[in-house]
């Protein structure tokens, strides 16, 4: 399938309006179509709809995310429970089924939101706890649950960072600062 841009544009002919939308392709070719929607009332009401409808996803995406260190906490304490009594962690397998993505070059993070980015190693060691260096800083622990990594003592002793694989396998922080 080719590459395009969309571009929808709405516009009123006569009091009746439609909403038009453009793509335009790499070769420069074209395609638009138009939809007629009806009054400005009907205008309104549906973009209304519409932004209400992306507002209530972000509230309760919002919801999830402020609930996210507890869960995490609750997980890593899950992973101390079954470590204490079984002998080995749950995340010990996660570890083992993701330490080749892991030490695998190329990752980064910025140090400073906004900031550049500089070089993540990650290595498991002996025991398979997965560590991480910094721009060639002191090697520090990091927990990984699958989809969610905790960066201990990262930026700083004392706080942590989580990290959440997206859609395109980069890890990021909720509010993408890192």
């Amino acid at each position: 399938m080719a590459d395009f841009s969309q571009t929808i544009t709405i516009v009123d002919n006569a009091g009746t309006f439609f909403r038009v939308i453009r793509r335009e392709y790499e070769d420069g070719s074209y395609e638009e179509r138009s939809e007629r929607l009806g009054t400005a009332l009907v205008v309104q009401q549906t973009y209304a709809d519409t932004l209400k409808q992306q507002a209530q996803s972000l509230a309760s995406s919002v919801e999830g995310v402020s609930k996210n260190k507890k869960v995490i906490g609750d997980m890593k304490d899950t992973d101390d429970t079954i470590a204490t009594a079984a002998g080995s962690r749950p995340t010990d397998l996660i570890t083992t089924e993701l330490k080749a993505d892991f030490e695998t070059s190329g990752w980064t993070i910025r140090e400073t939101e906004g900031g550049a980015f500089v070089p993540v190693v990650f290595v498991v060691n002996a025991q398979n706890n997965l560590r991480y260096t910094v721009n060639g800083a002191a090697a520090k622990t990091a927990d990984c649950f699958g989809a969610v990594l905790r960066l201990r003592n990262y930026p700083t002793t004392g706080n942590s960072t989580d990290m959440y694989r997206i859609s395109n396998g980069n890890y990021i922080n909720s509010d993408r600062s890192v």
